[in-house]
């Protein structure tokens, strides 16, 4: 599956008509599913002996970023299809 950084889901969302507030890096917008999202790069639990955990705020709750290839700061396609509404499609080469 594909996932998206911060700054990829901000553009995803801008171009398909949103109303995005903030910029890249921390924003905040009513998703597809009628929640309210904040997303920050600023969101993060650091950990000293494991993998730091990077979470967005959905209604106002802590929601902890799925874990992709050792790192939790990308947004999955299942957190994409649930945010969004919009189901992310693979280009073969």
């Amino acid at each position: 599956g594909a996932n998206l950084s911060y700054e990829t889901l901000y553009e995803v969302l801008k171009r398909c008509g949103f109303d995005v507030k903030g910029d890249k890096t921390n924003f905040s917008f009513i998703g597809a599913n009628g929640a309210s999202y904040s997303i920050s790069r600023s969101y993060v639990v650091k950990k000293e002996k494991t993998s730091d955990v990077y979470y967005y705020v959905k209604n106002g709750k802590r929601v902890n970023m799925l874990l992709t290839y050792g790192y939790n700061n990308f947004f999955m396609e299942k957190e994409f299809n649930e945010i969004t509404g919009m189901v992310l499609a693979e280009v073969n080469k």
